[in-house]
């Protein structure tokens, strides 16, 4: 992967091929496309660093994960050369272990000593920007803005259509890629692609209600129901060496994003095809369902990792941005009228918060809600900057390395499980909940600072809408506090 990355910038850089040197005319192999390395994704941590402090966490992080990947190569190699050689294999596995264990430090101590040096370099302007107390650190793109939260708003759309779009016809370029990679001469190229258009036109093939294996008349419970049933059946993991079944899987897949969607449906439903466009842009997924997406959203938003049961979508890094920038916005819409509220709009949210914390994606991500909204809040009304800094700081370093013991656990508890042919569906659930802690707490605590560092307002109403927050925040532990009781009474009369 770093090998990869490195060609990539290799190749911005010089303007030319990776090499360095000019392109010949009439050399090179007009069938073979060049390779998306864009498309590629570093494990190193390489966004901007705020300030030093930032630069030494991504050092570290680098280098730890320059190491890991070092060692897992050097195991794989080992195992992979001993099973088929024996001894020898072994002597030959560990060589060649030795020597991917150096490049994934090197590589670590290289991409770590960048973002040192990105972090010295900032911590001049990160302290300015902190005494001055007036600029906002947009950690998606890199640097110090001035929220002028009225006009943000005003330039959000009200849906990510544009994105949706623009996704899947990058998801379609890199389907054209592999498949003019795995067959460069191929003459089935043109009946692919006339497919692929096809597709993207709104035809569809097989009927969509027969690969569920329900009727026209069945409800939304039922096509629910069949899709849970057919995807523990196609999944490719349950099938492997089957070379159709990630095909399968997918049908299905798309099957249930157009019949679980109404407007898909009755679209479907009338002309016999759907516009791909809509497909899978306001329904939730089936795990979401099962998180109870519909309550909390409001709160955290649409999770990122959700897009991944979305079908032909593909979000490289500045679509990605441009999605968590619009989810963090629409958090902060729907927040404003709770802190510009008073004490009786507070009262009418706690239905809804509710059912949000009743929820079983809620129990875990409401009581983040709470506590990110609570630290923004304090750090807000600490007077002194460079104390609100280092808090700010704490707690954000804080909360990734609790998010990553929780997700370490839950992950090492699932694969052992999954070993031993006990795991449930509960603890899939669990290491789900455990993936998405990070992502919650960042766009919750982006949301509210958005709010407080508005400069539409004045200074005395950013202090009030911090103190809102703080009743906000007991309001939601008081209600978790009390649904958690709930359920531990029920559990005991169970008993």
């Amino acid at each position: 992967m770093f090998v990869l990355c490195t060609v990539e910038n290799m190749g911005k850089s010089n303007g030319c091929n990776p090499s360095g040197r000019k392109r010949r005319r009439g050399t090179e192999n007009t069938n073979v496309p060049r390779v998306p390395l864009s498309l590629l994704r570093s494990p190193f941590a390489d966004s901007v660093p705020k300030h030093v402090g930032h630069g030494v966490a991504d050092a570290a992080r680098n280098v730890v994960v320059g190491v890991g990947m070092g060692m897992s190569g050097l195991i794989a190699a080992t195992i992979a050369s001993g099973k088929e050689e024996g001894a020898v294999g072994v002597a030959k596995g560990l060589g060649a272990g030795i020597v991917t264990l150096a490049g994934g430090t090197l590589a670590g101590v290289v991409m770590g000593a960048r973002q040192l040096g990105r972090g010295v370099m900032n911590t001049k302007a990160a302290l300015q920007q902190t005494v001055r107390g007036r600029c906002y650190w947009c950690e998606i793109y890199g640097k110090w803005i001035d929220v002028h939260l009225d006009d943000m708003l005003a330039d959000l759309p009200p849906t990510d259509d544009d994105i949706y779009r623009k996704s899947r016809k990058r998801k379609n370029k890199i389907m054209d890629w592999v498949k003019k990679s795995l067959s460069p001469d191929s003459n089935e190229e043109d009946a692919a692609d006339a497919d692929s258009t096809e597709q993207q036109d709104g035809e569809l093939g097989e009927d969509f209600y027969s690969i569920l294996g329900v009727g026209r008349e069945a409800t939304a419970d039922e096509i629910r129901s069949a899709y849970r049933h057919k995807a523990l059946l196609l999944h490719p993991d349950r099938n492997i060496g089957d070379a159709d079944a990630s095909q399968r899987f997918q049908r299905l897949l798309d099957a249930y994003n157009v019949l679980s969607d109404e407007r898909c449906r009755i679209e479907y439903d009338t002309s016999g095809k759907v516009n791909p466009n809509r497909v899978g842009n306001g329904s939730y997924s089936n795990i979401e369902e099962i998180l109870g997406a519909r309550h909390w959203e409001p709160f955290i938003g649409r999770l990122g990792w959700t897009l991944h049961f979305t079908s032909r979508l593909y979000l490289d890094g500045e679509l990605r941005k441009e999605m968590k920038n619009r989810r963090r916005l629409r958090l902060a819409k729907i927040l404003l009228p709770l802190v510009d509220g008073d004490d009786a709009t507070l009262e009418a949210a706690r239905p809804a918060i509710v059912d949000a914390v009743c929820t079983r994606g809620g129990r875990s991500f409401m009581p983040l809600v709470a506590k990110q909204y609570a630290a923004v809040a304090r750090q807000h009304l600490t007077r002194v900057p460079l104390r609100r800094e280092i808090d700010r700081f704490r707690t954000s370093k804080w909360a990734c390395i609790s998010s990553m013991k929780l997700l370490t656990k839950t992950c090492v508890t699932t694969l052992y499980k999954a070993a031993r042919k006990r795991l449930s569906g509960d603890q899939l659930i669990n290491a789900a909940l455990a993936f998405c802690q990070r992502d919650v707490q960042q766009s919750v605590g982006c949301a509210a600072n958005l709010l407080l560092y508005d400069l539409s307002v004045t200074d005395e109403h950013r202090a009030r809408r911090a103190r809102m927050l703080v009743k906000i925040s007991e309001m939601i532990m008081e209600i978790c506090s009390t649904c958690s009781s709930s359920r531990s009474e029920a559990t005991s009369q169970r008993l």
